[in-house]
């Protein structure tokens, strides 16, 4: 008997009685995920389990999360830039119309 063999594309290794399909995940290249990633994993995982398996298996899952977690980094970027921007005119408004009430009192 054959100790491997390939049907349908799929490497089969024998193992005792049995022809295991001998299937790997895709070697993926390193990601730096942080909390949003680990969040949007943790949300696949309990509600998108068929989505998670699917990515893992295809060997996207590193990649998605890692630019969940960029594209999540770079939206509080720019909401804390705006949120700066009007709490500094608010501020302005506030010392301008001080002095203006000041000169006539």
């Amino acid at each position: 008997m054959k100790d491997k063999f390939i049907k349908n594309g799929i490497e089969y290794v024998r193992q005792g009685d049995y022809y295991i399909p001998n299937l790997t995940v895709p070697d993926e290249t390193e990601y730096q995920i942080g909390k949003y990633g680990s969040l949007r994993r943790t949300f696949l995982k309990e509600h998108h389990n068929w989505l998670y398996s699917t990515m893992l298996m295809k060997g996207t899952l590193l990649k998605h999360l890692a630019e969940t977690d960029e594209t999540c980094h770079s939206t509080l970027k720019d909401m804390m830039s705006k949120m700066a921007e009007q709490e500094a005119e608010t501020e302005l408004k506030a010392a301008y119309k001080g002095n203006f009430f000041k000169r006539y009192l």
